[in-house]
């Protein structure tokens, strides 16, 4: 700093200079820009709010996230107080914790609402504290604030979906619980837990093995391991298991886990929802049991309609020996033996459609060649076709076709679409049989110009006890069996049928369509055709049956074709016969007095006479169960009634 020196008369003369050292001073107030500068960079880059008052309110700073929220520029926020800015109640809150702030050593914290510029209240944790002057004194108030509306809202709606999630758990009947993917500690359980499990939810968090421990001990090894080792690795469970309540009635549940993944996708939860389905156990086991008196009703009903039917057979086949002269005689012989079969094929009808529908009908396949099948279908439909006067054609592939099948099953299915045809067809009408390969398949078509099958009735021709409107008046309806039986023998051997037809009054047609086989079925040996009579030596023939007609017609029938004869009407006498006449057949009836087949044949198994006889089982029932527990007895052959006599008579001379 200079400065002039003036003389006596006030004229400059000479300078002074003044020279002061402002280093110091230089370092503090760049010192103090740098501190500024910090502090509105720190002030801007805060994630909220931030301001500055003084202690009559007068804002002396704000960061630019505070001006945006007031809805005014920073410049234009100084000097002005809240009741500038804000509505009269709004200002007044801030106010109040201002002053609440002022007298506090370390501030305050709330949480203050506020509308801004984009019409949204928002709410926001305030931090208000006082800023020490000088003298220690507070001489500014501080103010932070951070935005927590979006937090709220996402509370409120979380609470929200809880409080949902809270209501529909508790009201639904199902047991919904949730685990730890890691502890397998239990998080949740619904109240419907207390009802299915007889104990209440607060117990099963406290003691948490209790879950394990109401299981049936039967079930618990199971459950625990599904629980330990498909839980704990985040597998989906589905399992039926049983539960143990304390007043010791069971309860059956069906329990559904599946994992619970986080927004990255990884498991880390697991939820389940249990099922009490008790009475769905009770109905199915009331079904089970109603299907099971369902096939002992008609393996009884089957027994006891065979039972009369055999000697009928046997004796038409007496009267086919005696050979009678009489036309009318020969005719009424006639029609006995065809409503004979035709009781035998309902029969056999009803329990092979009973094995069907319990998957218990096994097939003998073996190589054959189609055109044997069809003979031997034609053969046996061929009785109804000729009594209806209807006209036959069959048209079969010039070269052989040859199909992996059970050649008595496939002729089944054939015959009873060709019944199926004479029956729905009026007398005179005329059927076609054909065959034809296409491509792997041998497709197979019954055509009739019968009744016809309305459109509508189509899809269901093929379910049980189905009959389309028209056949139901006519007397040879039938059961409603025979196509759903077609149906499930042609399915057993992987193929498929169809029926067509352009309406009521122009015929039906049926095709099935079956897999064929390139290598070709061996040529039978001469003379093993089963329906070939061949002639024998005499045979020693003890027969044994508590049903006195069938004893005295079969009798008769095999003395007639050479064979010595000896009869017993229950079990202890044949046993007793079979030690003295020593046969060699021996025809038993299961269900005798005294003792029954199976026992009689064990006894004549044991002794050292009977280890060679050939052991006949001719009886009514005809269930796979019996033909086991026959063959386990020790028969050799197991035949039901009525039996084919040309088929006895094979199997006598074949010994």
């Amino acid at each position: 700093m200079y400065a002039p020196t003036l003389d006596a008369g006030g004229t400059p003369d000479g300078w002074v200079a003044l020279v002061l050292d402002i280093t110091e001073r230089r370092r503090m107030e760049e010192a103090l820009r740098q501190s500024e500068e910090r502090f509105a960079r720190f002030m801007q880059s805060l994630p909220g709010l931030a301001w500055i008052k003084d202690l009559h309110g007068r804002y002396v700073y704000v960061n630019d996230a505070a001006a945006s929220a007031f809805n005014c520029p920073p410049d234009r926020l100084l000097g002005k107080s809240d009741d500038d800015l804000f509505p009269p109640q709004t200002a007044a809150q801030f106010k109040q914790n201002d002053q609440k702030a002022q007298t506090s050593d370390k501030g305050i914290q709330v949480i203050e609402k506020l509308e801004q510029a984009d019409g949204i209240v928002h709410h926001s944790i305030v931090s208000k504290f006082p800023i020490l002057g000088p003298e220690g004194s507070p001489a500014f108030i501080g103010g932070m604030a951070i935005d927590i509306t979006d937090r709220l809202r996402a509370e409120e709606v979380l609470a929200d979906s809880e409080e949902r999630f809270r209501q529909f758990a508790e009201n639904i009947s199902e047991v919904f619980w949730m685990s730890n993917l890691q502890t397998t500690k239990l998080l949740y359980i619904s109240p419907a837990y207390e009802k299915v499990w007889g104990r209440t939810c607060q117990s099963l968090y406290e003691y948490p093995r209790s879950f394990l421990e109401a299981i049936h001990p039967d079930d618990q090894e199971r459950v625990r391991t599904i629980i330990l080792e498909k839980h704990a690795l985040g597998e989906s469970t589905d399992t039926e298991y049983r539960v143990v309540r304390p007043d010791g009635s069971v309860r059956w549940v069906w329990d559904r886990a599946f994992p619970v993944r986080d927004a990255d996708g990884r498991v880390y939860r697991m939820a389940g929802i249990a099922e009490d389905i008790t009475e769905k156990k009770k109905a199915e086991e009331e079904l089970k049991e109603a299907d099971r008196r369902k096939d002992e009703f008609l393996a009884t009903l089957a027994h006891e309609l065979r039972n009369p039917l055999a000697p009928i057979r046997n004796a038409t086949y007496v009267l086919r020996l005696a050979e009678l002269a009489d036309a009318e005689l020969q005719g009424a012989r006639d029609i006995i033996d065809r409503q004979v079969q035709q009781m035998v094929r309902l029969i056999d009808d009803l329990l092979d459609i009973s094995r069907i529908t319990r998957a218990k009908l096994q097939l003998r396949k073996e190589r054959v060649e189609l055109a044997a099948v069809v003979r031997v279908a034609t053969e046996a439909a061929r009785p109804l076709i000729d009594a209806q006067a209807h006209a036959l054609t069959i048209t079969l592939p010039p070269e052989p076709i040859h199909l992996e099948a059970d050649p008595t099953r496939l002729a089944q299915v054939i015959s009873n679409l060709l019944n199926n045809a004479a029956k729905y067809t009026e007398k005179g009408g005329r059927i076609w049989l054909t065959a034809e390969r296409q491509d792997r398949d041998v497709v197979l078509a019954v055509r009739d110009t019968g009744i016809g099958i309305a459109s509508e009735q189509l899809a269901h021709v093929f379910e049980m006890f189905s009959q389309v409107t028209p056949a139901l008046e006519r007397s040879q309806g039938g059961l409603g069996i025979g196509l759903a039986l077609v149906r499930g023998l042609v399915e057993l051997h992987g193929g498929s049928v169809a029926a067509r037809s352009a309406g009521p009054g122009k015929g039906s047609e049926f095709t099935v369509r079956l897999p064929i086989v390139e290598t070709p079925v061996s040529p039978p040996e001469p003379g093993t055709d089963g329906k070939q009579r061949r002639a024998g030596p005499r045979r020693r023939i003890l027969i044994a049956d508590d049903l006195r007609d069938s004893v005295e017609s079969l009798a008769m029938l095999l003395r007639l074709t050479g064979h010595d004869i000896q009869t017993a009407n229950d079990g202890l006498e044949a046993v007793q016969c079979a030690a003295t006449f020593r046969p060699d057949v021996v025809l038993l009836d299961i269900g005798m007095p005294k003792m029954n087949g199976l026992e009689a044949a064990r006894y004549i198994r044991q002794q050292p006479w009977g280890k060679e006889m050939l052991l006949i089982a001719l009886t009514g029932w005809g269930q796979e169960d019996n033909k086991r527990q026959t063959a386990e007895a020790g028969f050799d052959h197991h035949f039901t009634k009525p039996v084919d006599a040309s088929v006895l008579e094979n199997l006598l001379a074949r010994l």
